[in-house]
């Protein structure tokens, strides 16, 4: 006898699956193809997935963010950190804070950091606040975004 399973249930299995096997890289949730990025682990598994190659993504902030609460997982790489990578999606800010920002970056050629490191011309970022602890030991840190 075959037995049918939900969307759901299979997509619960699978989450299961994912975080018994020790994958790190959570699932952020979406709402009509839009990140909504509530948590430090969402903001870093964010960048995780822009930086590594789905740079049109789109996100929203739904709530201020303190990175100290992620500081365990060591500091957080630039969403778009290099020219390979430039963010090229929506990032909406909706007046959200994120707070205590450390940022790492990986190879000495990727030299802009921030929130942001490169935005492609057709990428877009709004209404975000960067606030407060923000750390770097980069020389081309910066409160703004290197476009082209």
């Amino acid at each position: 006898m075959m037995k049918s399973f939900s969307l759901n249930k299979v997509m619960a299995m699978a989450v299961c699956c994912l975080a018994l096997a020790g994958n790190a890289f959570a699932v952020i949730p979406q709402v009509d193809g839009v990140y909504q990025i509530g948590t430090c682990q969402d903001l870093r598994d964010f960048s995780t997935l822009v930086n590594g190659g789905n740079t049109s993504a789109n996100a929203k902030l739904v709530a201020d963010i303190n990175m100290a609460e992620c500081s365990s997982l060591g500091n957080f790489t630039p969403i778009g950190v290099d020219a390979g990578s430039k963010y090229v999606g929506t990032f909406e800010g909706d007046g959200k804070i994120i707070n205590a920002l450390t940022i790492h970056l990986p190879t000495a050629n990727k030299q802009y950091g921030g929130l942001f490191g490169y935005v492609g011309s057709s990428g877009v970022v709004k209404d975000v606040i960067v606030y407060g602890g923000f750390k770097s030991s980069m020389q081309h840190v910066r409160d703004s975004v290197q476009s082209e």
